[in-house]
């Protein structure tokens, strides 16, 4: 891991200024967001950072596998997994990049074009005219990061708010299931706090809606079953990055932090869990890549993750001096 100094003025606390330099060494992304979700710099001050996330590193490498004349990437608007236009942009969003760089803009255009149905849900699947609940939650993340807050974000979240199971939660196909599932209840909760910050709908009834998911997680203790008590899901502990569509840990304590919610006595053990996955330099790894075809690699697993370290610190930043397990 190197370097071994952060720059002149950039410090954090708690965070190792070692591994706040190597963080602030990585892709114009992961300085951006370093610098936006760990240094608490305010968007003005990036702009110009934010601006050369499509002219250089990932974001450019992106952009260079776009097709301009049908405005998809991999060929396909949903398939093939990873390369395709939604789960390009799910990239992009991650990065950073600009949401009203036309390039994002024309292609959310295009999924909402081909996908949304006038009832605001997501229809994807070519056999089955049932809408995707999680797909239709991260389109409308997708569309509010490109600045499209009309008639369509709010019927997608109106879809949202009318298929919540009665559990409180979420199911990807809540026709054929009534019980809630973790990843789609977590990617609902991501959808309902972009829209709260968009001033989509009214604050009060985004907390009400949110309340419900987050206690449905949190009854959970975020990845256990709730009669077993054991691991709901073997994949659950283990970190990725790009998560894609799917749920673990660190994605959902990093919804937590973003949201601002306070500690939870049953956030404690996904943060034990995440706090053991430090590394001895004081990084954090991707352990696992979704299997399926990508653009290129971000990063490698088993290595040092600069995505998966500044995630962790930002977690532990908002709950380790709570919950005992402070970063340092």
């Amino acid at each position: 891991m190197s370097p071994s100094r952060a720059p002149a003025g950039e410090k954090a606390a708690g965070v190792d200024p070692a591994v706040l330099a190597w963080l602030l060494a990585g892709d114009v992304s992961v300085q951006y967001r370093v610098r936006r979700d760990l240094l608490g710099r305010d968007e003005r001050e990036l702009a110009s950072l934010r601006a050369r996330i499509p002219l250089e590193g990932w974001g450019r490498r992106f952009l260079e596998a776009r097709d301009p004349g049908t405005r998809m990437w991999g060929g396909g608007l949903y398939m093939p997994k990873w390369v395709s236009t939604h789960y390009t942009l799910m990239d992009l969003r991650s990065l950073g990049f600009p949401g009203d760089h036309p390039a994002f803009r024309e292609s959310v255009e295009l999924l909402l074009e081909r996908f949304l149905g006038p009832d605001g849900g997501i229809y994807v699947a070519k056999t089955v005219r049932v809408a995707d609940v999680c797909v239709t939650a991260m389109v409308l993340s997708l569309a509010l990061h490109a600045g499209i807050r009309d008639g369509r974000s709010r019927r997608m979240l109106a879809y949202l708010a009318a298929h919540r199971q009665p559990d409180g939660g979420w199911n990807c196909f809540d026709v054929r299931s009534a019980a809630s599932s973790f990843a789609t209840t977590l990617s609902v909760l991501e959808a309902l706090e972009d829209a709260r910050k968009a001033g989509l709908a009214p604050a009060t009834e985004l907390a009400r809606l949110s309340r419900g998911g987050e206690e449905w997680l949190l009854a959970r203790r975020l990845y256990f079953g709730l009669r077993s008590g054991r691991i709901a899901n073997p994949e659950f502990p283990y970190l990725s990055f790009p998560c894609r569509w799917k749920y673990d840990v660190l994605r959902a304590l990093s919804y937590f932090a973003r949201a601002g919610r306070p500690f939870d006595p049953r956030m404690a053990d996904a943060l034990a869990l995440l706090r053991g996955k430090r590394r001895k330099d004081g990084t954090w790894p991707v352990q696992r890549k979704h299997p399926g075809a990508v653009h290129f690699d971000m990063e490698k697993s088993g290595g040092p993750s600069r995505w998966n370290t500044l995630r962790a610190l930002v977690v532990l930043g908002a709950y380790g001096k709570a919950s005992g397990a402070e970063v340092s």
